[in-house]
C-alpha cells in the first residue's frame, strides 16, 4: 500500500477514536485533543508527501486518486485550515461542547472529505467525496440547534447544497453520455466525435455547482445567512476548507477542458469573477453584523482569485504555459494568503463574541482599549484582504491583476475598483476600533495563551507573505511543476 494514503488512515482512525471516546462518555478536552493531534498528524504525513513529489499510486486505486503536486499541496492547505479551525473550537459557545464527540467526529469526516476532493481524479470520486465534506457541514451549520438562525443556517445550506449536488450530477451524466468515462483527463472525449452541444452543457452546470460551493456570485445566497447561523469555527472552516478543496478539482477539470473550450471557459469564470467583485464589495458596505460582512468579503476575495483561474485556462489552452504557470503561481499564493488572513479575523471574531456576546460592529467599538494587541491584529487582516501594502494580500492581488491584464484587461480593472471599494467598509471596521468609545463594554479582554499564538502564527504568515519572497516564490515553484504537458 502507497505511504500517500497514511493521511487518510490518520483521519479515519482518529475519527473512529473520538466515536469510541463519545461512546465512553469522556471528557469533552479528550475528544479535542485527540481531534486535533489526528489532523496535524495527518498535516505532517501530507507535508512530507509533498516534499516528496509524485509518488507510485497504489494499483487499485490509480485511476480513482491521484497524488501528484497539485492535490498534495491543496490537500496540505486544507489540512492546515483545518487544525486552526479545530484548534479554535475549544473556545466556542457552550452548546458545541455539550456534545464534543458528534461535534469532533463531523469535523474530522469533513475534513477528510475535503482532502479526497482535492486528491479526486474522476467525478464520481469527486462527488462522494463533495457529500464527505459536505454532510458534516449542513449538520455543524445548525448545530446550535435551540438557536433559530443556527438552525436556519443548516435548513438553507442543506436545501441549496442538494440542489448543487443534484446539479453536479445531472452535469456529470451528460459527461459520462458524450464521453463514455468520467475520468477528468477524458472529459473532452467526445468533443471531436460531434458531441460538443452535450459536453459544453454538462461543463456548465459541473461549473455553477462548483461556483456554489466557493461562494461566488450569483450562487452565493446561502453564506451570508450560513455563516451568521453557524458556530464561529463551523463558519471559519466552511470559509476556507471547502474552498481550498474545490479549487483544486476545479483546476484539474479546467486543465483537461481547456485544450478545446478556453476561450468560452474563461468568458465564462470572467463573468463570474466581476459579478462577485462587484456585488460582494457593493454589499458588504451595508452589513453591520460582521459574519455577514465576512461572507460577502468573501465573495468578493473568490473574485479577485477567479481572475487568476480564467487567465489560466486561456493562456494554457493558448499554448502559453509560461503564463499559465504565473498565472496558476498567483493564484495559489493568493488563495493562501487569503485563507490564512481569513482565519485570522474568524480567531477576532470568535475572540470578541466570547467576550462581548455580539459580532456588531457596535461591539468593536473601543476595542483597542480592551485589548490592543487584538485591535492591531484586526487591523493587519484587514489591511492585507483590503491589499494595502506591503501585506501578503497586497502582492497576492499584484500578481493577480497582472496576470488579468495579460488575459482581459476589464477583470484587473474590476479587481482594482472592488479593492478600493472594499477600503471603506474595513476602515469602518477600524475607526470603531480605535476612535469610538466603548458603551457597554468596559472590561479588558484577556486572550488564552493559545488564542495568542495562533493569532501570532497568522499573522506572521501575513507579514512575511507580503516581504519574504520565498513565500511567492514556493507557491510559483509548486505551480510549474503541478503538471506536465
Amino acid at each position: 500500500m502507497s505511504a500517500s494514503l497514511l493521511p487518510f488512515l490518520i483521519l479515519v482512525l482518529g475519527l473512529g477514536l473520538v466515536l469510541v471516546l463519545d461512546l465512553i462518555k469522556t471528557s469533552a478536552e479528550n475528544s479535542y485533543r485527540v481531534a486535533l493531534g489526528t489532523v496535524s498528524v495527518a498535516l505532517i504525513l501530507e507535508v512530507f508527501a509533498l516534499r516528496g513529489g509524485r509518488n507510485e499510486v497504489w494499483a487499485p486505486i490509480e485511476r480513482v486518486l491521484e497524488f501528484d503536486l497539485l492535490s498534495k499541496g491543496f490537500s496540505t492547505l486544507a489540512l492546515f485550515l483545518a487544525f486552526l479551525a479545530l484548534g479554535i473550537s475549544w473556545q466556542s459557545f457552550d452548546e458545541e461542547q455539550t456534545r464534543p464527540g458528534e461535534y469532533y467526529a463531523l469535523m474530522l469526516t469533513a475534513t477528510l472529505g475535503a482532502v479526497l476532493v482535492a486528491h479526486s481524479e474522476e467525478l464520481l470520486t469527486f462527488f462522494l467525496a463533495f457529500e464527505m465534506l459536505s454532510i458534516p457541514l449542513y449538520i455543524l451549520a445548525g448545530f446550535r440547534r435551540y438557536h433559530r438562525k443556527s438552525a436556519e443556517a443548516g435548513l438553507k445550506y442543506f436545501l441549496s447544497g442538494a440542489l448543487s449536488s443534484a446539479v453536479f450530477l445531472f452535469g456529470a451524466s451528460w459527461i459520462f453520455g458524450a464521453s463514455a468515462s468520467t475520468h477528468y483527463k477524458d472529459i473532452l472525449a467526445g468533443y471531436e466525435q460531434g458531441h460538443q452541444q452535450p459536453i459544453i452543457f454538462g461543463l456548465l452546470l459541473i461549473i455553477g455547482a462548483f461556483a456554489f460551493k466557493i461562494s461566488a456570485a450569483p450562487f452565493h445566497m446561502w453564506a451570508p445567512d450560513t455563516y451568521e447561523g453557524s458556530p464561529i469555527p463551523v463558519a471559519a472552516f466552511l470559509s476556507s476548507v471547502p474552498k481550498v478543496a474545490m479549487f483544486a478539482a476545479f483546476i484539474r477539470i479546467l486543465i483537461a477542458a481547456s485544450d478545446q473550450l478556453s476561450g468560452e471557459l474563461m468568458l465564462l469564470l470572467s463573468a463570474l469573477s466581476i459579478l462577485s467583485i462587484v456585488l460582494g464589495n457593493l454589499v458588504a458596505l451595508t452589513q453591520s453584523e460582521l459574519t455577514r460582512l465576512a461572507a460577502y468579503s468573501g465573495v468578493a476575495q473568490i473574485g479577485y482569485i477567479l481572475i487568476g483561474l480564467s487567465s489560466f485556462v486561456l493562456m494554457e489552452g493558448a499554448g502559453r504555459h509560461v503564463r499559465a504557470h504565473e498565472a496558476l503561481g498567483s493564484l495559489l499564493f493568493y488563495l493562501l494568503v487569503y485563507t490564512v488572513t481569513n482565519m485570522a479575523f474568524w480567531v477576532i471574531l470568535l475572540t470578541v463574541a466570547k467576550h462581548r456576546g455580539s459580532t456588531q460592529l457596535d461591539a468593536f467599538n473601543g476595542l483597542s482599549q480592551s485589548s490592543p494587541y487584538l485591535a492591531f491584529a484586526l487591523m493587519i487582516a484587514a489591511f492585507s484582504l483590503a491589499g494595502v501594502p506591503p501585506l501578503a494580500g497586497f502582492v497576492g492581488k499584484l500578481f493577480l491583476f497582472r496576470s488579468g491584464l495579460q488575459a482581459q484587461p476589464l477583470m484587473a480593472f474590476f479587481g482594482v475598483l472592488g479593492s478600493v471599494i472594499s477600503l471603506y467598509y474595513y476602515f469602518n471596521i477600524l475607526r470603531r476600533c480605535y476612535f469610538l468609545k466603548p458603551a457597554d463594554y468596559d472590561e479588558p479582554i484577556e486572550l488564552t495563551p493559545a488564542t495568542n499564538g495562533l493569532l501570532f502564527l497568522l499573522l506572521l504568515l501575513t507579514f512575511t507573505g507580503g516581504l519574504v519572497p520565498y513565500i511567492s516564490e514556493s507557491c510559483f515553484y509548486l505551480a510549474e511543476r503541478m503538471y506536465i504537458h
